[in-house]
């Protein structure tokens, strides 16, 4: 039962690729490429936090956003440079292009209803008050 569950969970990860987004995510780091409204330390406090996406809301920092509404965008390293004044390479983000998810709520939460980056290998960026906070994908747990 344990291996089902395990193949199962493979096969709906592989299945949904283009939902990458979706589970949960922890701060791990934060990048400073520019001008932000949070220092060093207090990103900081912000580390092993856990972000939780799904289609039927998101959780954050004890933010809600209710009933979300994911859009995907693709931008090249020109255009993310323009929107976001943060390079490819100060992202540690490799390729010409990345996926943007655009969330919008029901209900206006905040943080919860900010952009997710898609970066490498399992990481993402969520950007607040000028942070790229860095996001680790968390695997799914089997018991």
């Amino acid at each position: 039962m344990k291996y089902l569950a395990l193949l199962m969970g493979l096969l709906s990860t592989t299945a949904n690729s283009d939902e990458w987004y979706l589970g949960k995510w922890e701060v791990v780091d934060a990048k400073f490429p520019g001008i932000s409204a949070i220092g060093k330390a207090e990103a900081e406090l912000w580390f092993g936090n856990i972000a939780t996406y799904s289609k039927s809301k998101i959780e954050f920092r004890n933010n809600i956003c209710v009933a979300p509404e994911y859009e995907t965008k693709e931008l090249t390293a020109n255009k993310f440079y323009s929107y976001f004044s943060a390079t490819f390479k100060q992202l540690e983000i490799d390729g010409s292009s990345t996926q943007i998810i655009n969330v919008k709520c029901k209900n206006s939460s905040g943080i919860a209803s900010s952009d997710l980056i898609k970066s490498n290998d399992g990481f993402a960026y969520k950007l607040w008050d000028g942070v790229f906070f860095k996001l680790k994908h968390v695997p799914i747990q089997v018991n």
